[in-house]
């Protein structure tokens, strides 16, 4: 059996964003708090992180991202979603805290969960594939006359959830609670992952 050439390929990278981006009507939407982020304890729930090693940063490292979820269970899937055996162990789970975070004000986001993709050229490689080029559209995002706070898209590992970035811009607040049990209990029989000792 001769293998295709995965090179030529259809349809391959998503095209950068198009040149007329900043004189078109973005699909916004607002959205309050709350939201939720999984983050090893040890550290601050709120890091805008300017690494370029997630999706939507900023590919000139001139502000910085905040990545969290609309639910329990986004924030989870998006922490843990890339691994290959459903089990995490007790000490795992007890080095994360489940943070809600809010914000001083309702956000305006950029919509790409629905027909906005559409409307912007857009499709889902911006949420499902490589990172080059969807730091791109973040960029043009942020420069846009509307100024938005940052998007509102699909989670790669679960596209029924939505997941957030929020720009540097946007003002955040927070408030921790512990991983409850009913709530832990829930998101593991969501994504079929087992709990080891």
């Amino acid at each position: 059996m001769v293998l295709p050439d995965l090179e030529s390929e259809y349809p391959g990278p998503h095209s950068p964003p198009p040149t007329n981006l900043a004189r078109s009507q973005l699909p916004l939407q607002t959205l309050r708090p709350p939201w939720f982020r999984f983050h090893k304890t040890k550290y601050d729930p709120i890091h805008f992180g300017r690494s370029r090693g997630s999706r939507f940063d900023d590919p000139y490292e001139s502000y910085g991202v905040f990545y969290c979820g609309e639910d329990a269970e986004c924030a989870f899937i998006e922490t843990y979603g890339q691994r290959t055996q459903r089990f995490l162990s007790v000490p795992e789970i007890e080095e994360r805290t489940l943070t809600i975070i809010s914000a001083s004000r309702p956000v305006t986001l950029v919509d790409i969960t629905g027909p906005g993709l559409a409307h912007i050229g857009a499709d889902a490689r911006l949420f499902a594939s490589e990172h080059r080029v969807s730091q791109l559209w973040s960029r043009a995002f942020f420069d846009h006359r509307s100024q938005p706070d940052g998007i509102l898209y699909r989670a790669r590992h679960d596209p029924s959830r939505r997941a957030i970035a929020l720009f540097e811009r946007a003002g955040l607040e927070r408030w921790s609670t512990p991983l409850g049990f009913d709530i832990l209990s829930r998101v593991l029989a969501t994504y079929r992952f087992a709990l080891l000792p």
